[in-house]
């Protein structure tokens, strides 16, 4: 017995300097888009396209009530398009993307380089001024080396 309560003391000890020894990590730099302009007025009506999933009835049925599951459940009936890349690259000038509930992946993503250079104008310096690496988005460009 005293053996037995002799190896769980040390297997507890060891899992709790186990524990202790792990360490946070510091956060990679990052730059962050500058955008001229404002934010697009919200506009409920208009041309719009939907995108949807095909578990989005079930979806809505579970988590929406009232209104909103009317609303979604008529919206369901329009239903063009499965990934809202493909909607938004069918899309013209002041068409809103109305996505119903689903789970939603980056795939197809659409083709552009990693740092397009005609982004760089809209990007700030990172407080650290290190050196970011390509993230996988249109508008990302490396913060300068210093």
């Amino acid at each position: 017995m005293r053996r037995l309560t002799t190896a769980l003391l040390l297997a507890l000890l060891a899992s709790v300097a186990l524990v202790s020894s792990a360490k946070a990590h510091e956060e990679r730099a990052s730059t962050w888009p500058t955008y001229p302009g404002s934010v697009p007025q919200f506009r409920s009506s208009g041309r719009s396209e939907v995108v949807c999933k095909p578990d989005s009835r079930a979806r809505i049925l579970h988590k929406t009530h009232g209104a909103t599951r009317r609303v979604n459940l008529r919206l369901l009936k329009r239903c063009r398009f499965r990934d809202i890349q493909r909607a938004v690259n069918l899309a013209r000038n002041g068409t809103r993307i109305l996505v119903l509930p689903g789970v939603y992946k980056e795939l197809p993503s659409r083709r552009k380089p990693l740092d397009d250079p005609r982004c760089a104008s809209m990007t700030t310096q990172t407080r650290t001024r290190l050196p970011c690496p390509a993230t996988p988005t249109s508008c990302t460009a490396r913060t300068p080396r210093t």
